[in-house]
């Protein structure tokens, strides 16, 4: 705002200018400055939790959703009063808006979309340490972003680790099932063996959802080629003498699908399922949908 009331004082007379001035510079002295810099919270939605990071500054923002693959996406407009803020973000014609008052080091905000609100608690935000090397492999459609972690005294050995189902990402974690790290811990203790691991967000999750443009048009096989892909790239690199794949719940059938038809030295299987696929799907469906839906998927 700052700066619309700078452009209004250009249309005003001469021995305005300074009274006009004066307001603008009293309204950027009124904004704490503990309100500056990056921010980092999660909509307490009912269907999930979702992460936010938010990067405010004086006159301008952005907004980051890691899950979404949406990042430093720009605020439409930023306004500051004293330790209050008002958020205006035009996200492809959706309004956001976010509103928040600064606390005891922690934004306690409101996070509104298509008329409905949901609780939004920011703190300071921390930068997570990378251990691994980013790499870039092409597969149909793009390029698969993967993290390679690498132990200080390879043996030349690498594994491929494949997440469960669901919106889960490279180190386990599940939106709106909390933070447990999982398969960042065993590629980390794989490195003190030193053992590499490949571990990536799969198409449509996290760092790689622009892979997937509409979720209908996901199959199976996009996972399992993937993994291919993956295994191709990775043995045109010198460094490993043998590739090794591991696959967890969901991960395990795409990893024994993958290992049928791509030359590896070992498959490990995580809580891989023992029973026909259609079977599990039933079950899990029926203790989830009504029983109109439950019909409908049961002859879909």
């Amino acid at each position: 705002m700052a700066v619309v009331l700078l452009l209004a004082a250009c249309t005003s007379e001469t021995k305005e200018k300074p009274q006009e001035q004066s307001t603008t510079e009293q309204e950027v002295i009124a904004m704490s400055e503990n309100l500056l810099g990056k921010w980092q919270g999660v909509i307490d939605t009912p269907q999930m939790p979702l992460e936010v990071i938010l990067n405010l500054q004086k006159d301008s923002g952005t907004l980051t959703v890691p899950a979404q693959g949406l990042s430093d996406f720009p605020f439409e407009s930023v306004k500051y009063d004293e330790h209050q803020l008002n958020i205006t973000i035009d996200l492809a014609g959706t309004l956001i808006k976010i509103t928040g008052t600064l606390e005891n080091n922690e934004i306690n905000a409101t996070f509104t979309q298509n008329g409905q609100t949901f609780p939004l608690l920011l703190k300071p935000f921390i930068e997570a340490t990378v251990t691994y090397d980013e790499l870039v492999v092409p597969v149909a459609g793009g390029t698969l972003k993967v993290a390679l972690q690498m132990p200080d005294e390879p043996t030349g050995e690498l594994v491929i680790i494949h997440a469960g189902s669901g919106p889960t990402n490279k180190d386990g974690n599940t939106i709106g099932s909390g933070k447990n790290d999982s398969l960042k811990m065993l590629a980390e203790d794989l490195a003190l063996q030193g053992i590499a691991s490949v571990r990536f967000d799969k198409r449509g999750i996290g760092e790689n959802t622009a892979l997937i443009k509409k979720e209908q048009e996901l199959r199976f096989n996009h996972y399992v080629n993937d993994v291919a892909a993956i295994i191709n790239y990775m043995k045109q690199d010198e460094r490993f003498t043998s590739i090794h794949l591991i696959g967890h719940s969901e991960g395990a059938l795409i990893m024994t699908l993958a290992a049928q038809e791509n030359e590896i030295a070992s498959l490990t299987l995580l809580a891989g399922a023992g029973r026909p696929v259609d079977e599990l799907l039933i079950e899990q469906l029926t203790a989830n949908l009504p029983p109109t839906l439950l019909a409908e998927s049961k002859t879909a």
